[in-house]
């Protein structure tokens, strides 16, 4: 997946940082593979990664939106395809929850 790489994650995690952010631009056609490797890196290095994706169509790119969160344990939350939303984890006793918020 283009942007984020291995040794991005790698150093994120030297840093003593327990999440990962992403700013993506991808479609319907992309999205499956891409936010595999996005769950694959949460589920891997242990931490929280954040996914925020375009939801409308921008410079000839039509984006899939979807914006999500996943922690080890798999998806967390997700918005649909045309949501303006923010995605709110926290931390909790028994490990991380979060929701989505329209905004």
């Amino acid at each position: 997946m283009p942007g984020i790489s291995a040794q991005f994650v790698l150093l994120t995690l030297h840093l003593e940082v327990a999440w990962v952010f992403a700013s993506v631009l991808i479609s319907e056609a992309g999205y499956s593979e891409d936010t595999a490797v996005l769950k694959g890196y949460a589920k891997k290095f242990n931490i929280l990664v954040a996914m925020a994706n375009h939801n409308r169509a921008t410079g000839g790119w039509k984006p899939i939106g979807k914006n999500a969160i996943w922690s080890n344990t798999g998806l967390l939350a997700q918005a649909n395809e045309t949501q303006d939303a923010l995605i709110v984890a926290e931390k909790r006793e028994a490990g991380w929850i979060a929701q989505v918020f329209e905004i």
